[in-house]
């Protein structure tokens, strides 16, 4: 894949500018100094830091506590986002001053053209999928707790894996986009277009096996998957794990492999 990277990190860079730009606005309105948390225990004392001076908060001054405490929640938030686009900028700095080896040989107008029957065709549809909005999945918004490279926040460790092993193989797909059944719609983990056919895919991982209801559950959706004619081993991607045995992400990328390339 030729420079397939570069353009999602360039775009991701961008997104994390944006972000970064609107957390200093978030913090900027907040009360000045920050909070400091004194453990004892089981037990918590707050006090507010600022100029050099520490003052303890008292117990009765909750709605103070909470504002301190949102500032040093984006403050750590901003100082995750910065990393991230110090990374993300050391990389396409690498990537400006590098002379690309397919490139080399494709800026060649004879060897493009001996070669152009051995080339898979670009597809901007497919980066246009990726990135234009859709129907998501509305339940329980609040644990989609886990931020991606890819810019998604999904709701395991384990999604963690898949979707940023989707994202920096440059495989298009989108992450809990809704699927309009006969009987019902669905909203599989991650729906994914494969990069040469387009061809459509769904990867459901079921990350609780241990858990009767949980297990359960996962058998009634793999059912209804079954009833629609979306087979496992063919546009079914499914993972397992349980506490004993957890995803790893060689398994991932041997998943990726066998399907995508």
């Amino acid at each position: 894949m030729i420079s397939t990277l570069h353009p999602l990190i360039s775009r991701e860079s961008a997104s994390l500018d944006s972000r970064i730009s609107d957390l200093q606005k978030q913090i900027a309105k907040l009360p000045d100094g920050h909070l400091l948390i004194l453990k004892n225990g089981k037990y918590r004392r707050f006090a507010h830091f600022h100029n050099g001076i520490r003052t303890y908060i008292s117990k009765n001054d909750q709605q103070f506590i909470k504002l301190l405490l949102k500032k040093k929640y984006l403050s750590a938030l901003l100082k995750d986002s910065i990393q991230e686009q110090q990374a993300l900028q050391s990389y396409l700095d690498y990537y400006q001053n590098y002379s690309s080896n397919v490139s080399q040989i494709l800026d060649d107008p004879v060897l493009h053209d001996i070669l152009s029957n051995y080339l898979p065709s670009p597809s901007n549809e497919l980066e246009e999928w990726a990135y234009s909005s859709f129907e998501s999945n509305p339940y329980h918004p609040e644990q989609l707790r886990h931020p991606c490279l890819s810019g998604n926040k999904v709701r395991s460790k384990s999604e963690v894996f898949i979707d940023q092993a989707l994202f920096l193989h440059g495989i298009p797909f989108r992450y809990e986009c809704a699927l309009v059944l006969d009987s019902c719609t669905i909203y599989p983990d991650f729906t994914i277009r494969h990069p040469q056919t387009g061809r459509t895919y769904y990867w459901e991982h079921f990350g609780l096996m241990d858990n009767p209801e949980y297990a359960r559950k996962a058998f009634q959706k793999m059912q209804i998957y079954n009833e629609n004619g979306i087979l496992p081993s063919d546009q079914l991607i499914m993972t397992f794990e349980n506490q004993e045995k957890p995803l790893s992400n060689e398994k991932v990328e041997a998943v990726i492999a066998d399907y995508f390339f």
